[in-house]
C-alpha cells in the first residue's frame, strides 16, 4: 500500500480549491488525481461507484477513468483515484464553442445520471475539463440521488446562468458581456440579471421583479418535494398559502420537468458565429485551404522544422490565431501535446471546430500579457499550469509594445514565464508594417534594443531573418528565470 501524508506534498499536493467540497478533498499527483472521501460519504460513494453509472459515463467518454485507490491519505478511509487530464484549461479560458460543448456534456451526464436514479447537484463550468476538444465531467461529489417527490432538476437554475444565458449573449452579439462572465471569471452571472439583458419583457419588469418571477416559476416546478418554507414568500395570508401548498404539491400539474433533450437541441441550434478583426487572419493570409487543410508559408515551415529540432514534448503557441502552426506542430510524433492560445474568441472557435478529432491539440482563449483570475492561489498561476518545453510567440511583440504600450520587460517576462526550456520569438524591425506601408517607429525601437532586453531572460542560440519584417530568435531560458517562475 502506498501511503501519502499531508506533509509529503513533493509527490501529492492538496488542491487549494477542495475546501468547498463536502464529499472530501482533492489531492493532485504527478499522473493521477486523488479524492479523499469524508467518512459520512463513504457508503454513498461506494453505492455510486457500484451503480454502473460511472462505468457507463467512462465508456461514453463523459467521465475520467476512476477507481478505488490503493493509495492511503491520512485522515481518509476511502480514496478514489481519477485519470489526470492535462493541460488544464479552465472556464475563464474557454471560447463560446467550448462553452457550448461543455454545456451539452453536462446535460448528457445528467441524462445518464437520471437513468440510474441520480442527478447533478452542481452544474457550474468548473466541474468540466477539456481533453483536447473533448469535454469531460470530473466531479464525483456532484452526483446525488433523486428524491422521489422531486420534479425539477436541482442544478437547472445554475446551469442556465452558467451556460445557456451566456451563450445567448454570444448569439445576440453581447461579446463584452460574455468576456466579463468567462474570460475574467468563468462563472457566468446571476440568471435574473442575464434575463434582463437578453429579454425585452424582463427589461420592462426589471431585475427585482424578474427575480421574483423566477422564484415563483422555480417554486412551481419544484413539485411535491418543495420545502414548505418557500410558501411563506407567496403571500402573507395563511389561507392563500395553504391553498398554494395543496395545489403545488400535486403530482398532476403540467410543465414541471426539464426536458434535457429539448435543452440540448436549443443549445446546439444557437448561432455562435461571430466576426472580429483577427478571427480569420490566417485563412485570409492563405495558410488554410477551403477544406480546412494546412498550407504553411515558407516562414511557418521554417519555424515548424526548427521546433522539431528542439524535440519538445509540450508546446505552447501564444497568439496563435486559428492554430495553423499548432496543427502542423502536432504532426510530429515526438510531441505529446500542443496548446494554441489566442485572445480572439472567434479564432479559437475556428480551431476548436477544425480539430474535433486530433487528440494532441488543445486550445485556450486568454491574453497572455495579463494575469489570470486564479492568481490569488499562486503568482503566475496560469503560466505554471500551462508551462511547456517550448513557447512560440510570432508576430505579436510589436502590437503589444507599439500599439498597446506595454513595456518590453512586461512582454518578455510574460512570454518567458510559460517556458521551461525554449522560446521562439519574432522581432518586427519595421514595427506595425502592413501591405508595404511602414509607419515610423520610435528611435529606441530597433533590433539592438530588443536583443539587449531579450538577453536578460534568455540565451539566443539562433537568429534568422525570415521576411522583411520578421526576425526569428531561438533561445534557451536562463536557469534563474526557470527557477523563479
Amino acid at each position: 500500500m502506498k501511503i501519502y501524508r499531508d506533509n509529503c506534498f513533493n509527490k501529492l499536493k492538496k488542491s487549494k480549491l477542495s475546501s468547498a467540497d463536502n464529499v472530501g478533498a482533492l489531492y493532485i499527483g504527478r499522473d493521477k488525481v486523488f479524492r479523499g472521501i469524508n467518512s459520512s460519504f463513504i457508503k454513498k460513494t461506494q453505492e455510486l461507484l457500484g451503480s454502473g453509472l460511472i462505468d457507463e459515463l467512462k465508456n461514453k467518454h463523459l467521465f475520467p477513468e476512476t477507481k478505488i485507490s490503493e493509495v492511503h491519505i491520512e485522515g481518509f478511509d476511502l480514496v478514489v483515484e481519477h485519470e489526470k487530464i492535462e493541460p488544464l484549461v479552465l472556464p475563464f479560458e474557454w471560447s463560446p464553442e467550448m462553452l457550448r460543448r461543455a454545456a451539452i456534456c453536462v446535460l448528457e451526464v445528467n441524462k445518464l445520471a437520471n437513468k440510474y436514479g441520480y442527478e447533478l447537484k452542481d452544474a457550474h463550468p468548473y466541474n468540466v475539463v477539456f481533453n483536447s476538444t473533448l469535454p469531460i465531467f470530473i466531479d464525483l461529489g456532484s452526483f446525488m440521488k433523486i428524491e422521489s417527490s422531486q420534479a425539477i432538476w436541482g442544478g437547472y437554475k445554475e446551469f442556465m446562468g452558467c451556460y445557456y444565458y451566456p451563450l445567448r449573449c454570444v448569439e445576440k452579439g453581447l461579446i463584452e458581456l460574455y468576456k466579463h462572465m468567462f474570460l475574467y471569471s468563468g462563472n457566468g452571472i446571476e440568471s435574473s440579471e442575464l434575463l434582463v439583458s437578453l429579454n425585452f419583457f424582463n427589461r420592462l419588469l426589471g431585475v427585482k421583479y424578474t427575480k421574483k418571477l423566477e422564484n415563483l416559476i422555480f417554486t412551481y416546478r419544484s413539485g411535491p418535494g418543495i420545502d414548505d418554507g418557500k410558501f411563506d414568500k407567496i403571500s402573507k395570508y395563511s389561507l392563500l398559502n395553504n391553498l398554494a401548498k395543496k395545489i403545488l404539491k400535486s403530482r398532476l400539474l403540467p410543465f414541471r420537468r426539464v426536458n434535457l433533450d429539448n435543452l440540448i437541441n436549443k443549445i446546439e441550434g444557437l448561432n455562435l458565429v461571430g466576426e472580429s478583426f483577427w478571427n480569420d487572419y490566417q485563412q485570409r493570409s492563405g495558410y488554410t485551404s477551403f477544406d480546412g487543410g494546412i498550407k504553411l508559408s515558407k516562414r511557418m515551415a521554417y519555424v515548424r522544422d526548427k521546433a522539431k529540432e528542439l524535440r519538445p514534448r509540450k508546446i505552447l503557441e501564444l497568439a496563435g490565431n486559428q492554430g495553423v502552426l499548432s496543427r502542423a506542430l502536432a504532426d510530429d510524433p515526438l510531441v505529446e501535446r500542443v496548446l494554441c492560445s489566442d485572445y480572439d474568441l472567434n479564432a479559437i472557435d475556428s480551431l476548436f471546430l477544425h480539430e474535433q478529432c486530433n487528440g494532441k491539440i488543445s486550445m485556450a482563449c486568454f491574453n497572455f500579457i495579463l494575469g489570470g483570475p486564479w492568481d490569488f492561489i499562486s503568482d503566475n498561476e496560469r503560466s505554471k499550469r500551462l508551462r511547456s518545453d517550448l513557447v512560440i510567440a510570432l508576430a505579436v511583440t510589436h502590437h503589444l509594445i507599439l500599439s498597446q504600450q506595454h513595456s518590453i520587460h512586461r512582454v518578455l517576462s510574460s512570454i518567458i514565464s510559460f517556458s521551461s526550456k525554449y522560446v521562439m520569438i519574432e522581432f518586427m524591425p519595421l514595427g506595425l508594417w502592413s501591405a508595404g506601408y511602414a509607419p515610423p517607429v520610435p528611435e529606441w525601437y530597433n533590433e539592438t534594443w530588443f536583443v539587449s532586453n531579450l538577453s536578460e531572460y534568455c540565451d539566443v542560440i539562433e537568429r534568422k531573418v525570415l521576411e522583411e519584417n520578421r526576425v526569428l530568435f531561438i533561445c534557451t531560458i536562463k536557469k534563474s528565470e526557470t527557477d523563479t517562475n
